[in-house]
């Protein structure tokens, strides 16, 4: 018995092609992204996509600002579900996360290499967006544990480095949680965030 391929026939096509290309990033990497054969994963024809995107750069724009677009929701979703004073932390939280749940998309979001794909202002509003909720969130607590609390900026380029080293050395393996006693990573990241971003004086 022939199975027919499931085609797509229904919803909005664009958001289903950007959906497919970020499971195919996760899968099998940036390599695997083209307009041909996200079509034939989404079950459309193989002209179907021109209709949104003109090219596969047009595709990596519409990928790289649904990842800014989901990490800004997955950091206000951590902030606003714990504690008030904690809302940097679960910012934290939700950068380190996200990194961790999304690597292939954290990397095409970060990793140097999506400024040689694309038109890099073409991403800027939801980048900026994503960036803007530290700096809000520093406006709202400081980092009362440094005497100069003054310089904000100097304490946005810090918690930035801080979440996005945690990150980035847990997605590469460079951490072990277990050498500083942690069986979970979770607790690990959270003791972290907590011990240099928390609101204590």
């Amino acid at each position: 018995m022939v199975t027919k391929k499931k085609q797509y026939h229904h919803g909005n096509l664009s958001r289903a092609l950007v959906t497919k290309a970020i499971e195919l990033l996760e899968q099998e990497g940036i390599s695997a992204l083209s307009l041909r054969r996200v079509a034939k994963e989404t079950g459309v024809s193989q002209a179907a996509p021109y209709s949104h995107f003109k090219d596969k750069q047009a595709l990596l724009t519409a990928v790289a600002n649904e990842g800014y677009a989901r990490f800004g929701q997955r950091m206000q979703h951590e902030a606003e579900s714990g504690k008030e004073q904690d809302y940097l932390v679960g910012l934290g939280r939700g950068y380190v996360f996200f990194a961790l749940e999304n690597p292939g998309l954290f990397h095409l979001m970060f990793g140097g290499e999506l400024s040689k794909l694309i038109d890099v202002n073409a991403i800027h509003e939801e980048y900026g967006s994503s960036y803007q909720l530290l700096v809000d969130a520093i406006d709202k607590t400081p980092l009362k544990r440094f005497s100069d609390s003054e310089n904000k900026p100097l304490d946005v380029a810090f918690a930035w480095s801080l979440v996005h080293g945690i990150a980035n050395l847990l997605q590469a393996e460079r951490f072990t949680t277990e050498t500083y006693g942690y069986q979970d990573v979770e607790p690990f990241v959270d003791d972290l965030l907590r011990r240099y971003l928390g609101n204590t004086a």
